[in-house]
């Protein structure tokens, strides 16, 4: 069971080691240190809060904003709109008019494409393999617009979203 402060984990047992994860926050709630069995991480941040640095890994931003621009020394490419369309490695995003992800490639590749409602909800999510279809995930809400259950196109429960009765969710099973 993973210790806790409100609002944050502290630590956690680590599978495989007798030594636990253990987590440190800065004054403003933002994570700055992991220590585990199988990494040791510092996080930096800006004066926006947006993440510098962790561990090995270096991050870029857009001049004040909070738009990552290079991960790891790698430019990601943006749309007019600022959307990524591409983060250098083979992958390439596609939005549709309303700013929505509409499909995922790699290296060329078709992955995914996603759909949605009027109400700007994801409503399905096509796996793919080039041209071929690998499976379909549907998406179900109430009219509160919480996620309720996803379904695979045959109507089998891959998923389904327990909410208290102000609207937290509880829990996924």
């Amino acid at each position: 069971m993973a210790d806790m402060e409100p609002g944050r984990r502290t630590g956690k047992p680590t599978v495989g080691s007798s030594s636990p994860a253990l987590y440190q926050y800065d004054d403003l709630g933002r994570l700055q240190l992991e220590n585990n069995a199988f990494a040791n991480q510092s996080f930096g941040y800006d004066l926006n809060g947006n993440r510098l640095s962790n561990g090995s890994n270096a991050y870029t931003y857009v001049a004040n904003s909070n738009r990552m621009d290079a991960r790891k020394g790698i430019t990601l490419s943006r749309d007019a709109a600022g959307n990524h369309t591409s983060n250098g490695l083979g992958q390439t995003y596609v939005w549709d008019n309303h700013g929505h992800l509409s499909q995922f490639n790699l290296i060329g590749v078709k992955k995914a494409t996603y759909l949605y409602n009027a109400q700007h909800q994801r409503t399905h999510k096509n796996l793919w393999n080039g041209s071929t279809a690998l499976g379909t995930t549907v998406y179900h809400y109430d009219l509160q617009g919480r996620l309720l259950r996803e379904t695979s196109s045959t109507g089998a429960v891959l998923a389904t979203y327990i909410y208290d009765e102000a609207g937290t969710p509880l829990a996924i099973i």
